[in-house]
């Protein structure tokens, strides 16, 4: 009976466990989401595509922001490193990453640029590696990038299809957070 009692028990906390988790995954990610102007369910799709390839949400939204500062810095006349190293992934690629066409669309081009260059051969492959973690992309991410992006395109519709949070999920959760934080008080 006790060994009943303790796996209902331990079986409760892991569900509670396992809800919490969830509600502050959703919760950061619509806080991200409102934060670097870039929708939930974009964001979203973009870390199960990098889950996918044995990334995390956590360094996924990392790169999504990194990315994205660097981009809104370019526009207000604040040029970080990282806009010149993307420029040198451009020159090097061959596609022009443009900071006008979102993050989204800069990723795919980044992802062009970075599978021509890793197809050069194994000096490419070494050039692709090294550029690819100079501007902090995880493991995860540069294989996922390395496809191409009609291979990532692929990625991110399976991952479409098999669900993303909306923005309505992330303020549901959101709220939700806040009641539950309300309550531990």
């Amino acid at each position: 009976t006790a060994i009943e009692l303790f796996a209902v028990f331990a079986g409760g906390k892991g569900a509670i466990e396992f809800v919490t988790g969830l509600t502050h995954a959703n919760a950061q990610l619509g806080r991200l989401s409102r934060n670097i102007g870039v929708s939930a369910s974009e964001i979203n799709k973009w870390q199960g595509a990098a889950r996918i390839f044995g990334g995390d949400a956590a360094t996924m939204a990392q790169s999504f922001t990194t990315i994205s500062d660097a981009f809104a810095g370019w526009k207000v006349g604040v040029v970080t490193p990282l806009i010149a190293d993307l420029r040198a992934i451009s020159t090097a690629g061959g596609t022009i990453i443009d900071v006008n066409k979102g993050v989204e669309q800069s990723f795919l081009d980044l992802s062009a640029n970075l599978k021509a260059i890793q197809d050069r051969g194994p000096e490419g492959a070494a050039e692709a590696g090294f550029l690819g973690r100079r501007i902090g992309l995880d493991p995860a991410l540069f294989d996922l990038l390395l496809r191409g992006p009609a291979g990532v395109k692929e990625v991110l519709d399976y991952v479409k299809k098999i669900g993303v949070a909306t923005k309505e999920d992330t303020d549901a959760f959101g709220e939700l957070e806040k009641r539950m934080s309300q309550m531990a008080s």
